[in-house]
């Protein structure tokens, strides 16, 4: 996993097997834009941690399209893909809930920001 400084804020919530943005992702997402707008120089780990339900090749390809997702509309707008860097959280990683969380399969369905 890649090392990174500090985490951003605000996350993605994917909805169960999706990798699309809803009215909410899309919102996070632009947060994160605005992010690398305004810090130029910056590079930013998108981890994508894998669901804890069905198996576990369909949920690394699940991660996989999820964190692509975020780098892909963020290249749209303009971020050198230079700056982004995927990262899937495979369970065999022991991904860690965010704070507030229930630790319920809906939390591994998520993009993690963080500073690198």
């Amino acid at each position: 996993a890649a090392t990174a400084k500090s985490m951003l804020p605000f996350f993605i919530q994917y909805d169960f097997n999706s990798s699309y943005f809803n009215d909410d992702n899309r919102a996070a997402a632009d947060q994160l834009l605005r992010y690398m707008q305004k810090n130029t120089t910056q590079a930013v780990v998108i981890r994508s941690y894998v669901e804890t339900r069905n198996n576990a090749q369909y949920n690394t390809w699940m991660g996989e399209r999820r964190a692509q997702r975020v780098i892909d509309y963020l290249v749209e707008q303009g971020v050198s893909p230079s700056r982004l860097i995927k990262d899937v959280v495979h369970l065999s990683q022991n991904a860690k809930n965010r704070e507030g969380s229930t630790g319920t399969a809906k939390d591994f369905r998520r993009c993690d920001f963080l500073i690198q």
